[in-house]
């Protein structure tokens, strides 16, 4: 990953904030996808008088990013099953992580010397390129 974006990993040692990477069979996050759940509303009754709208707000143009067109082989969906695959950055993800890790604003653009050539699969084929915002 930091070959494509300014993000390191690098070990715990004290801080309060971390990610916490464990191999297993599984893809699970405390924030993400509930697959394979579309009949909660079934089982589930929300009591709408309670909801705080400001929960629920949405969001004005100026307020979100948006990190290009939608790439159904990115590296941020789901297993190939569903959608997207595992193994490689696609040229959004790269552009993605690179505006949203450098602070940069929405509706900046990314400038690349050697861009990266993505063949039909979303394999990088030139790795060694640099970008900056």
């Amino acid at each position: 990953m930091s070959s494509v974006c300014p993000i390191k990993f690098v070990k715990r040692k004290n801080q309060k904030d971390y990610i916490k990477i464990v191999e297993g069979d599984k893809y699970e996050s405390f924030v993400g996808k509930q697959g394979d759940e579309q009949d909660r509303d079934q089982y589930v009754k929300v009591g709408e008088t309670d909801i705080d709208d400001i929960n629920y707000k949405k969001l004005e143009e100026s307020e979100v990013i948006c990190f290009g067109s939608y790439d159904g082989k990115s590296i941020m969906h789901y297993p190939v099953q569903r959608e997207g695959q595992r193994t490689e950055f696609r040229e959004g993800d790269i552009h993605g992580l690179n505006r949203l890790y450098s602070f940069a604003r929405a509706g900046t653009n990314l400038s690349m010397s050697n861009p990266p050539i993505i063949n039909d699969s979303g394999k990088i084929k030139n790795p060694s390129f640099s970008s900056t915002i």
